[in-house]
């Protein structure tokens, strides 16, 4: 939804100048973003730690792990 909604005010608001540009950068961006999130969960797949292995790809500070 929220996908939707935010290129939807941005085709409103902006300029049509700069309009096409601005939609396709939040496409690219939540699907990067989702391809990112995927290799992270992948990769901590196969962390074996105490159970928690929930917990690193949710940690700000990599000094934590």
């Amino acid at each position: 939804m929220m996908v939707a909604s935010v290129s939807l005010w941005i085709t409103e608001l902006v300029p049509p100048k700069s309009r096409g540009w601005l939609v396709d950068m939040v496409a690219i961006s939540t699907v990067l973003g989702f391809v990112i999130a995927s290799w992270v969960g992948y990769g901590f797949f196969f962390y074996h730690g105490n159970g928690n292995e929930w917990r690193p790809p949710l940690c700000k500070d990599p000094l934590i792990l």
